[in-house]
């Protein structure tokens, strides 16, 4: 006799309960034959609701990864779409139609370089949006700020001295600017007080001319007083060096004149000497240029004397002191040859 092996009854066993499954699944066993089915395959309930059980677990289980799939298919796609840069605007050559945003971004790439020209283009963007403009509070922020920068662009300008620069810039500042009424009381206050300072420099000069140095020193401490680098340091500093050379050159000019009361040659061509090295920047430079010519011609008159008293020796040795930079000079050269 054969006997029954059980791994061939173990096949069977898992076809039956293949084919059992899929027609309990398509609904083509009913109870009745689903009993007759466990009765004739000589199954156990037990054994029927346990396969039961795992074939709804594997069904859950492709359901919820089938959700997932797709939660994580729309998360990717939203990941995407966010990080995707947009494209880029165009803001040199930006559109009439172009969004307010996109204006704004404009308008603040175009600030970024601190340059008065990109700030004023800037300032073009943004400074018409009303207040119910959903970006206005935003706006005004950066226009505030930008307005800021322009100030401080016309407080350098003003400093180096360049007060038409200045008052240029500050006008730029739009009346819808939060900084609008601070710009137009600055320009005012520049304009007082630049005019003042030049009223201080020119009654300066006038003290010089007539040497009243004590008056232009007042002069100096009274510009010293206003309120800008550009006079209180600088154009006080220059003064001071002025006044400085001016009483220099009134110096020279004195020694020069106490030299020539002799009528001597020698101190009369001393006196020349120190009178040309007077600094040409001065005041006093046209006395010198008068008190020098007026010397040289007393030189020349000695060497008429001398030629008439047939000492030509003198009169060469005469002759010879009067310098080039002079009037008389040629005239000189005519005694001695």
């Amino acid at each position: 006799m054969f006997r029954k092996r059980p791994g061939r009854k173990l096949v069977i066993q898992l076809v039956r309960d293949t084919k059992e499954s899929i027609l309990e699944e398509n609904g083509l066993l009913t109870p009745d034959r689903d009993q007759e089915a466990r009765l004739t395959n000589g199954s156990a309930p037990g054994s029927t609701r346990k396969r039961r059980r795992q074939s709804g677990f594997w069904r859950w289980s492709m359901l919820w990864l089938t959700v997932l799939s797709i939660l994580g298919g729309t998360l990717a796609a939203g990941l995407l779409f966010l990080t995707r840069l947009p494209p880029p605007v165009d803001c040199p050559n930006i559109s009439p139609l172009s969004t307010d945003s996109e204006r704004l971004y404009c308008a603040q790439l175009a600030a970024q370089s601190g340059q008065l020209e990109q700030l004023v283009a800037a300032i073009r963007l943004v400074q018409h949006w009303p207040r119910e403009h959903p970006l206005y509070s935003e706006a005004q922020r950066l226009l505030n700020e930008w307005s800021q920068m322009i100030v401080e662009i016309a407080q350098e300008k003003i400093d180096r001295g360049d007060q038409s620069g200045a008052l240029t810039a500050l006008e730029k500042i739009p009346v819808t600017s939060p900084l609008y009424p601070e710009a137009r009381a600055q320009m005012a206050t520049w304009q007082q007080e630049w005019q003042q300072a030049q009223e201080i420099t020119s009654q300066f000069k006038d003290a010089l001319v007539v040497q009243n140095w004590s008056q232009a020193s007042k002069l100096i401490t009274a510009l010293s007083q206003i309120n800008h680098k550009y006079w209180n340091v600088y154009r006080v500093d220059a003064l001071l060096k002025q006044l400085s050379m001016e009483k220099e050159a009134w110096q020279q000019l004195e020694e020069a004149r106490e030299l020539a009361k002799s009528n001597q040659v020698e101190q009369l061509a001393t006196a020349i000497a120190l009178a040309g090295k007077v600094n040409p920047s001065s005041y006093i430079k046209a006395q010198a240029q008068t008190e020098l010519s007026k010397w040289s011609r007393t030189l020349l008159d000695i060497a008429k004397t001398s030629f008439y008293s047939e000492d030509f020796a003198n009169v060469v040795a005469v002759a010879e002191r009067i310098p080039v930079n002079t009037a008389l000079y040629q005239e000189a050269q005519d005694w001695l040859y």
